[in-house]
């Protein structure tokens, strides 16, 4: 009992002001008579006191700057007036992308796809096809043992006709062939040389005929003027031709070596008549497709 009153009075004794008192100082105030035991024991607020609020002291206010008498501006006040006079940034406006063109895809000539149109006209037909459309007007042929019989027929009346009465079948095959030319012409001159090529490779890999172009319906390149060393191989001097007759049979190759020596040691009056032909000739040809002239 007396051990439990010396800790009530050692927390009641001036607890904020002094150090908490040590074991020894309590066993001292229980055996002195305490003129505050009796207040103590009339108290009626808990008489424990936390460890902390005993043993920590309050610590100096800081000093306000307004107590030094400097008065400064926050620094977000400041940064919060200038954000407010700069302008809204403008989003930079993104220029349209061209979209990026795709490169046609290499088709082989075997598998490029041959359109109606771009197919060569229909060939020259033969005497003997006008005669058999002329034989079967008069028979229809109800299976392929009947067609076959057909044209085992028409194959021997055609052998047995005579040469003018075949005429005039050769005639309209011969009209057909001007159709057909003219047909072939004007499909040269539309078609892609390209797809002219496709279709020859293609009609190969068949195992079938090629399509040819027939000389008449191929575009006619224009000539242009020679240079006076091609007029020269054309129609060499007198004495050169004499030299190359001496060398006898000579080849192509050969022929032109030997006239391309003979070009460079000719002398220069007779070459400046072969470059005289080639001007003269050359100058015709610009007047004649409306080209400036040139000098010599």
């Amino acid at each position: 009992m007396l051990r439990l009153l010396g800790q009530h009075v050692a927390l009641r004794v001036n607890v904020t002001k002094g150090p908490l008192f040590t074991g020894a100082v309590v066993s001292q105030l229980v055996t002195r008579p305490s003129t505050h035991a009796r207040t103590f024991l009339s108290v009626t607020r808990p008489l424990l006191v936390e460890k902390d609020t005993a043993t920590k002291r309050k610590a100096p206010a800081a000093k306000s700057d307004t107590a030094t008498g400097d008065k400064k501006t926050p620094a977000k006040s400041a940064s919060k007036t200038t954000a407010a006079t700069k302008e809204p940034a403008k989003k930079p406006v993104k220029k349209p992308v061209k979209a990026a063109v795709k490169s046609k895809a290499y088709v082989p000539l075997t598998r490029m796809k041959i359109s109606r149109e771009d197919r060569p006209p229909t060939g020259r037909r033969s005497p003997f096809v006008f005669f058999l459309q002329e034989f079967l007007k008069t028979r229809v042929s109800k299976s392929l043992k009947d067609s076959a019989e057909y044209m085992s027929q028409a194959g021997q009346e055609w052998r047995a006709l005579s040469e003018s009465e075949k005429q005039k079948y050769k005639d309209a095959s011969a009209e057909d062939g001007k159709r057909y030319l003219r047909d072939m012409t004007e499909y040269i001159e539309r078609v892609d040389p390209q797809v002219f090529k496709a279709i020859n490779v293609q009609r190969k890999a068949k195992g079938q005929q090629r399509w040819k172009v027939p000389p008449e319906a191929k575009p006619k390149r224009e000539k242009t003027p020679l240079s006076s060393f091609m007029r020269f191989l054309r129609d060499p001097p007198p004495e050169v031709v004499a030299k190359l007759e001496g060398l006898g049979d000579v080849t192509w190759l050969k022929r032109n070596t030997i006239l391309g020596e003979e070009w460079r040691q000719l002398s220069t009056e007779t070459k400046a008549s072969y470059t005289e032909a080639a001007k003269k000739e050359r100058e015709e040809w610009r007047a004649q497709h409306g080209l400036a002239t040139t000098s010599a």
